[in-house]
């Protein structure tokens, strides 16, 4: 698929390392030479707030799994690289993007960030101490405005349930985590269902929609019917997982893939496989038909889950899925900073 210009600014103010990035993508594109130059490693200092590369600051406890893989000297690769890439680039495309299960706020202050375009983010968490954090961070970084915050967790009825008090993997199943998730108790929380909180006004085209949500996803999505079959919604970036769940398998797996295509997605398995004979890091995108579904394909299910439309009004489902051809591109930069990437772009230019 063909790799859209409009991810890079066409701004007349200093060009940021996304832009950078996106016009030496645009490069690597057509073919030119100069993307596969060796870079020297980077690091980042280790406090509580941490500034990124991408545009943006984040602060929280350094217990908290996304602040400690920020902090980690010498981290070479970003926290969740797929969701951060897919997130950037929704960023850039514009619209309307629902961050469910926010945790500290860093998919929702980086789409915001990364946005080229108007951009509004809903962020979803129902956890009161994480919540206090994704306010912070939207307000340290000048996001208020775009950023809707909700201290709710989402579900398939409006009510409240249970919610393990377990930081970054804190989550409605009971047993998560071999149990560990409950050892540190629980606390009551207010549950929504997608459709009671945002109207069909608000999804703009195009509009994405993160969901990381410890094993609640089949929940989230049924509660969700009118909201995710709106043909604005251009992609659904899923955490589907099996891992921490009790026994190792999850049985809401394969329904909460089929929902998605029942709602109109065409759902990619995305996986990290390592890295190629190059030293480059290598992506499969595997189409939901050719994943086993049963407990026997445990092993082999996908990491990550990227469900698109291909027919969506701004055409963002398509764009979306050619960008990431660009993802490796992107593992192999970061996290140069801007001012290795101008120089890149300089010799390519």
């Amino acid at each position: 698929m063909e790799m859209e210009t409009t991810l890079a600014s066409d701004s007349t103010t200093p060009p940021t390392w996304l832009d950078t990035f996106f016009r030496i993508g645009q490069h690597a594109h057509r073919g030119d030479h100069g993307a596969d130059a060796q870079l020297p490693t980077f690091t980042r200092s280790a406090r509580l707030t941490v500034e990124s590369n991408l545009g943006f600051t984040l602060s929280g406890e350094a217990h908290n799994a996304i602040i400690r893989q920020l902090l980690h000297v010498g981290e070479s690769l970003p926290y969740e690289p797929l969701v951060t890439f897919l997130t950037i680039v929704a960023g850039r495309l514009g619209g309307t993007y629902l961050d469910i299960g926010a945790n500290v706020g860093y998919c929702s202050v980086l789409a915001a960030c990364a946005s080229t375009m108007p951009m509004q983010v809903h962020a979803f968490e129902p956890c009161v101490h994480n919540f206090a954090w994704l306010r912070r961070n939207a307000d340290e970084n000048g996001k208020t405005g775009e950023i809707m915050q909700y201290l709710v967790g989402l579900g398939a009825e409006d009510g409240s349930a249970d919610l393990s008090r377990y930081g970054t993997g804190s989550s409605f199943v009971r047993g998560w985590d071999d149990g560990m998730a409950d050892q540190l108790g629980v606390e009551e929380v207010a549950v929504r269902r997608l459709d009671s909180l945002i109207p069909d006004a608000s999804l703009s085209a195009p509009t994405f929609v993160k969901i990381d949500v410890e094993g609640y996803e089949l929940p989230v999505l049924r509660g969700g019917e009118r909201t995710l079959s709106n043909p604005n919604v251009a992609a659904v970036i899923a955490e589907i997982v099996h891992t921490h769940y009790p026994g190792g398998f999850n049985p809401d797996a394969a329904d909460a893939v089929r929902t998605l295509e029942g709602y109109g997605y065409h759902c990619l398995g995305l996986d990290l496989l390592g890295l190629d004979g190059d030293g480059l890091p290598r992506m499969a995108a595997r189409p939901a038909a050719e994943i086993d579904m049963t407990e026997d394909g445990v092993d082999d299910w996908p990491g990550q889950w990227l469900c698109v439309r291909f027919d969506d009004p701004a055409g963002a489902g398509e764009k979306l899925v050619g960008s990431l051809a660009l993802f490796p591109l992107f593992l192999q930069f970061y996290p140069a900073p801007t001012e290795v990437l101008a120089a890149l772009l300089a010799g390519m230019e």
